[in-house]
């Protein structure tokens, strides 16, 4: 693991990793907390090291100084769940198995969470390495290993909780300003770096700063043009990529679909570009095209690690548009389906409640409010759609 000033979050840290690991190696980039002997006091081995802007570089130096079979890469702000600990001592002990992806969760606003499973666990020895100076990657070495060995990979049960990226907590360790500079040196050593440059609206996305999503899809269509769109295929983050840029460059709906059709045929499937696809033609008026954009969205949700990306949002597109064409039933038929999917999402107990009052008036309203709590509890985000659409919150 890689450290710096973490003491207030390594005692939950090292009481629910333990038994999740025979030796512990920490790579200290200039902690002036606490963090060494915390670390030290638990049995690790704390190795220093300058930070230079390079994650990966950092990771290696650990994996190097790491003796064990297997290498398990954590951080200290997620949280080992006694499942996951039990997984990974199960995956270890089976000789066929090289590799493990564990399930990550991030925690989102109105309730949603983002699953996704990474490359997290894999034997030592291999010559596995990290890439990429921020968001480091393995999974090309690892690919390459399991090729080589004909082992296999497998999906550690249990839950890795990550607290790092709630809004509020990496504000407070500046991570945004960090983030952005390595991200922009990166793209001064090679600008047909395509991953940074998803990274970087990423990054923007995450702070909601429009002037820096605007600079980088502009930089990105450059970039593009020049030749890069070609290597979209080889990416499997293209969709997103361009889902993200299609924004940041802030076209009218048919100028920006434009741009986006010819360049959507060269990444892999995508719930976020379709999705983005289907917005844009809604507001195209393109109703037919739009349907199709989001039925797709739909089929890809079991290959998505957002599923309320491929689920709720998608059901709320087709939601608008049997809206916008007189069908209230059908409307309120895919806001239930959404609000089964996600309880406290704003847009579907909007839109649910809305149309509760236009068909019933308000003793409909406050029946669906009274179903929505039996249901899912009480919530601001409840209190909000019915106050918008016209009731008490009671």
């Amino acid at each position: 693991m890689i450290v710096r000033d973490e003491a207030a979050m390594l005692p939950d840290f090292l009481a629910a990793a333990r038994g999740a690991w025979d030796e512990l190696v920490a790579v200290d980039t200039g902690s002036a907390d606490a963090t060494p002997e915390l670390l030290a006091a638990a049995g690790a081995t704390v190795v220093a090291r300058p930070w230079d802007g390079d994650f990966s570089a950092a990771r290696n130096f650990g994996l190097a100084r790491a003796s064990g079979d297997w290498l398990l890469v954590l951080d200290a702000d997620e949280r080992v769940s006694p499942e996951l600990r039990a997984g990974l001592r199960q995956v270890a002990a089976d000789a066929r198995l090289g590799a493990g992806t564990l399930a990550v969760l991030n925690e989102l606003p109105h309730g949603h969470v983002r699953r996704s499973r990474l490359l997290r666990l894999f034997r030592n020895g291999a010559g596995v390495r990290f890439r990429h100076a921020i968001h480091e990657d393995a999974g090309e070495d690892v690919a390459a290993f399991l090729a080589t060995s004909g082992l296999a990979r497998a999906e550690v049960p249990g839950t890795l909780v990550h607290l790092g990226y709630a809004r509020d907590h990496a504000a407070a360790r500046h991570k945004q300003a960090r983030d952005v500079a390595i991200l922009r040196r990166t793209l001064a050593a090679d600008p047909a770096d395509l991953y940074a440059r998803f990274k970087l609206l990423e990054q923007a996305r995450f702070w909601h700063d429009a002037p820096l999503r605007a600079e980088a899809a502009r930089d990105l269509d450059a970039e593009l043009r020049r030749g890069g769109a070609e290597r979209l295929r080889g990416a499997h983050f293209a969709g997103e990529l361009l889902a993200l840029a299609v924004d940041g460059l802030g076209l009218p709906p048919r100028e920006a679909l434009g741009w986006l059709e010819p360049l959507a045929g060269r990444a892999p499937p995508s719930a976020a570009l379709e999705l983005r696809r289907g917005e844009l033609r809604e507001l195209a008026g393109d109703a037919a095209g739009a349907r199709e954009a989001f039925a797709r969205c739909l089929a890809l949700e079991a290959v998505t690690d957002d599923v309320q990306l491929a689920t709720v949002r998608p059901r709320m597109g087709l939601a608008r548009l049997a809206l916008a064409a007189g069908d209230a039933a059908g409307a309120a038929a895919e806001a239930e389906r959404a609000l089964a999917l996600a309880p406290r999402d704003p847009e579907a107990l909007l839109l649910a409640a809305a149309l509760r009052r236009l068909t019933g008036g308000p003793g409909a309203l406050a029946r669906f409010a009274e179903e929505r709590r039996a249901a899912a509890g009480d919530s601001e985000e409840l209190r909000a759609a019915l106050r918008e659409a016209g009731g008490a919150t009671g």
